[in-house]
């Protein structure tokens, strides 16, 4: 039984697919080219800090359609983004147009897909606008069965902002303890500070600034937004 229950398990992880090929259509500074890519697909190394927008289409076959839904898994996507299944909307954030807007790359996504609109052969249509300088782009995208690639998304997101809310508190921790430091003690003996004068260490200061605005840039993480379907 044991056996048969692992055979099973991983049965089912097989029918998740990780889609690593596309075909992109890039848009930088007026220029568009087109071209085979493989994802990852990092914008500000491969384009040099520019801003612009790409469409990948990726392309994925099932053996049978699914009588359940399925789900699409971005870790990363972004700035803005929308996705379309087969040429019908399954959801969208941010505007294209609009640069140095909401970042909407900072967290990963999950994305419900109706079996109704599933077919043997499928094409995943994702456009990106991505801004200079704001690790925009696109990863590996997965597809599967709903509960699966929720589930797989769900662990990720859960290392990612569990994480994040650790090293946060502990930054907090020790940004407060320099910062009392730098309310209750003076420089030591030979510093250029003079105890005597009641002036304050400045270093104590500059450490807690730099632990509080090290919380404050790992804390800017975008929650999680889960979609279904949206026609148009």
């Amino acid at each position: 039984m044991g056996w048969l229950l692992m055979g099973l398990s991983f049965a089912a992880a097989a029918l998740t697919q990780e889609l690593t090929q596309a075909q992109a259509t890039v848009t930088v500074q007026g220029q568009t080219t087109q071209h085979a890519v493989l994802l990852p697909y990092p914008w500000d190394p491969i384009h040099r800090g520019q801003s612009g927008e790409a469409t990948f289409e990726l392309r994925f076959v099932l053996p049978a359609v699914p009588t359940g839904p399925y789900g699409v898994y971005l870790p990363k996507v972004g700035n803005a983004y929308s996705v379309r299944l087969n040429g019908v909307l399954l959801t969208s954030l941010g505007d294209a147009g609009d640069t140095n807007a909401y970042d909407h790359a900072k967290a990963p996504q999950f994305v419900m897909i109706p079996a109704q609109i599933l077919l043997r052969d499928n094409l995943l249509t994702i456009h990106v606008r991505s801004d200079g300088g704001r690790r925009g782009g696109l990863s590996s995208v997965f597809v599967g069965p709903a509960d699966e690639v929720r589930s797989a998304f769900q662990h990720d997101w859960r290392w990612r902002m569990t994480g994040s809310l650790v090293v946060v508190i502990f930054r907090l921790l020790v940004g407060s303890m320099a910062f009392c430091l730098w309310l209750t003690q003076s420089g030591p003996p030979g510093h250029t500070l003079d105890p005597k004068s009641g002036r304050r260490d400045a270093l104590y200061l500059a450490a807690a600034a730099a632990e509080f605005f090290w919380a404050l840039r790992v804390v800017d993480v975008r929650g999680v937004t889960v979609r279904g379907l949206r026609f148009d």
